[in-house]
């Protein structure tokens, strides 16, 4: 996904801080929310 959006010139946002929260609260322990590509544990 990452390098079809490089390939197209398209940008990802930048999440906020509430937002990167909220997706923390949501993960299972040990995983951190940096990437919003990433596939983030088993749910």
């Amino acid at each position: 996904m990452a390098d079809m959006a490089d390939d197209h010139r398209l940008d990802y946002a930048e999440l906020s801080p509430g937002t990167m929260a909220a997706v923390q609260a949501v993960l299972e322990p040990g995983i951190a929310a940096e990437n919003p590509l990433d596939a983030w544990g088993t749910g």
